[in-house]
């Protein structure tokens, strides 16, 4: 009788195991077709609206492409889009959110915000790319932080080198928004460069983001009686160049690809025209075919095209990555993401560096010419 029974509970158990192991992988089954979960946050409102709403819709297009080609190893991809209005708290707020949904990887376009969230990344293992900016900072981040972008530091150099070797010019001040992690990263790139070719920073002048009215700022730096200022800001930059020339300043205008947006040109009142500024040049066939998309789904084109560019490259190489990965999250997508290697994407061929970030797209000098942005060099 203890064998019978013994044999009978073998029979059970046996069939209980085979039951689970069914289930098992009707489970796994079931994960296959669940769709990948993908975080964003980024200025969706407030006074960079413009920055988030280009890289947002350039994320929608790719996420578009994915799916209709069949998703990711047969997954669909869902983003959940969160507005962090580019500020640190709001980045914070958005990745416990993404953290609690278990989503398998994040995109942002807040600089001090992924800055602020790399440790805790770090900690959960959490794959985070910054789809806007590069720079060797985010690089020193985290081992999970990723960034897909314009190379930060290059702009500043670029911008050094116009002034210093194009206008041979050797003196100059620059004017910067000392709130934003960004902008300073620039303008030392700038300073250190620009010394580096001979150059004379004669004054570093910050300002707050706040900040209407500049005319004290600008008054102890016209009696330097310059050739060329540096200006490295946001929208704010279009009040100060306007207040410039209200007060009788001749210099010319240098700056980044904010000089580019509709709500500077607007806010200068025409003082804009005729200034120089680093912008990414848009002009291939595939950028160019990538525009006529965007209008076609959006019903305009982007106003700042590298935006809606580097979303899309990011969330493209991102889905690379996650078909590579064993696991579509974590360590596994984390060590796909470094092995990706001559990446042809819209902005060009894309390497990640052994430090994870993209240092490969770089910036030429414009001309703002009354509606036109004309390349200089």
């Amino acid at each position: 009788m203890h064998k019978k029974l013994f044999l009978g509970l073998a029979v059970v158990t046996l069939a209980v195991i085979l039951t689970g192991c069914g289930l098992q992988n009707i489970s796994q089954r079931q994960t296959a077709k669940e769709p990948i979960e993908v975080g964003y946050s980024g200025a969706l409102t407030g006074p960079l609206a413009g920055l988030g709403k280009n890289s947002r819709q350039g994320t929608e297009l790719a996420v578009e492409e994915i799916n209709a080609s069949g998703g990711i190893n047969g997954r669909k991809v869902e983003i959940d889009y969160q507005d962090d209005k580019y500020e640190v708290v709001e980045t914070l707020n958005n990745y416990n959110k993404f953290k609690f949904d278990n989503v398998d990887a994040i995109l942002t376009n807040s600089y001090a915000g992924n800055l602020a969230i790399a440790q805790n990344a770090d900690a959960d293992k959490m794959v985070i790319i910054n789809n806007i900016d590069t720079s060797d900072e985010l690089a020193a981040a985290g081992d999970y932080t990723f960034a897909v972008g314009i190379y930060d530091e290059g702009i500043g150099f670029r911008l050094a080198e116009f002034l210093a070797n194009k206008l041979q010019e050797k003196e100059t001040v620059i004017i910067y928004n000392q709130d934003d992690p960004f902008i300073k990263l620039v303008k030392d790139a700038f300073v250190s460069k620009y010394s580096e070719l001979g150059g004379k920073t004669k004054n570093e002048l910050g300002y707050a983001a706040n900040t209407g009215d500049f005319r004290a700022q600008l008054a102890k730096v016209k009696v330097l009686d310059l050739k060329s200022w540096v200006i490295v800001g946001f929208d704010e930059e279009g009040l100060l160049m306007k207040q410039a020339r209200e007060m009788g300043i001749k210099a010319k205008f240098l700056g980044i690809d904010t000089f580019s947006s509709e709500e500077v040109k607007k806010s200068s009142k025409g003082t804009v025209d005729g200034s120089y500024f680093t912008f990414w040049d848009s002009s291939s066939d595939k950028v160019k075919a990538f525009k006529e998309k965007y209008k076609s789904k959006f019903g305009e084109e982007p106003d700042q095209i590298l935006f809606a560019v580097t979303g899309y490259d990011s969330m493209m190489m991102l889905a690379q990555a996650m078909r590579q990965a064993q696991q579509p999250r974590g360590e596994s997508l984390k060590n796909a993401l470094y092995g990706i290697s001559d990446y042809e994407g819209l902005a060009g061929k894309l390497q990640m560096s052994p430090d994870g970030v993209v240092r490969s797209i770089l910036e030429s000098i414009y001309q703002v010419k009354g509606d036109e942005f004309i390349k200089v060099e």
